[in-house]
């Protein structure tokens, strides 16, 4: 039986499940498909039953509770013996070789960092419409996304890179976050994953897209274009904008929090010293606010994220 393991969260996929269980199955590697519905109250459970046959896959149906809480029982459910674990979303479309090329990158990297180390791997991703006509050649260009900066805990506090159709986790990291569930707080599992491996292990990217990432009006986590017209349509709703911006920076910080109560105790110091001061940092006042913003680089990504991280944080 193969140790690489592919996780699928589904809810009311009818319209494109089909697709994307096609494309697994033309994957050149070998791999256990663990499924969890999410309450679906369409075909999807009856497509599940239909692919029974055709590729080697398990699930399961539970209440809906949403995609990361969804996520969070799946990685439970996964099977300590895992090697490796995919992430998938109903929606898209994987390239043959997703799978292969994904471990290839990885297996290099853990024989420079060892098996121990805790990796996250992820990849570029290409943006589809609802019938698989390219968009954009790469969602990171597409959303203004640096992703070397996502590397590093200071600016990943403040936004993922880290799309979670795109990533895959080795067995040390599937330890690390299996032995304490993903908490409410956390804003989503591809966010709380890419926190624990930037500050106890390593996320290492391929820049190179081997998904399609289909975007349609159904999406959970869309992708929406970064364009001067984005700029001036946010202008226009400017007050609407900022309460929006303002409650979204509460969320990020009560999710920051959270994962300091859990992991304070493993945090190298330098990591802690970067969350401490990022969950500090909203009692300070105004002038002194922006200083240790500016120290810790406490931004989003992009000149136009960075203004208005710096004017609202």
């Amino acid at each position: 039986m193969s140790n690489v393991f592919i996780i699928l969260s589904t809810y009311n996929g009818e319209k494109f499940l089909d697709e994307q269980l096609l494309s697994l199955k033309k994957q050149t590697i070998p791999f256990q498909l663990l499924v969890r519905d999410d309450g679906s109250t369409d075909k999807t459970v009856e497509i599940l039953n239909h692919w029974k046959d055709l590729l080697p896959i398990n699930f399961f149906s539970g209440k809906n509770v949403g995609p990361q809480e969804s996520f969070n029982l799946l990685l439970q459910t996964v099977p300590k013996d895992a090697g490796y674990i995919f992430f998938c979303d109903q929606d898209d479309v994987w390239d043959n070789d997703k799978v292969e090329k994904s471990l290839q990158f990885l297996q290099k990297q853990e024989q420079v960092f060892g098996k121990d180390t805790p990796l996250l791997f992820h990849s570029d991703l290409s943006v589809v419409d609802e019938e698989l006509k390219l968009i954009h050649k790469s969602f990171w260009k597409f959303q203004g996304i640096n992703w070397r900066l996502g590397h590093h805990l200071n600016r990943l506090v403040m936004q993922n890179t880290v799309t979670g159709c795109s990533a895959m986790m080795n067995a040390s990291l599937h330890h690390l976050i299996k032995q304490i569930s993903i908490p409410k707080e956390a804003k989503m599992h591809d966010w709380w994953i890419a926190l624990v491996a930037s500050s106890l292990g390593k996320i290492i990217t391929l820049d190179e897209p081997l998904i399609k990432y289909r975007i349609h009006k159904n999406n959970v986590v869309g992708g929406k274009a970064f364009s001067f017209w984005r700029i001036v349509k946010t202008g226009l709703g400017i007050i609407r904008y900022i309460k929006s911006w303002k409650l979204e920076n509460k969320s990020r910080i009560n999710q920051i929090d959270a994962y300091y109560k859990i992991y304070a105790s493993k945090l190298p110091v330098e990591k802690k010293e970067i969350v401490e001061n990022f969950l500090s940092i909203s009692n300070y006042s105004f002038w002194k606010k922006k200083y240790y913003q500016c120290k810790f680089q406490f931004f989003q990504h992009g000149w136009y994220r960075i203004i208005i991280s710096f004017l609202l944080f």
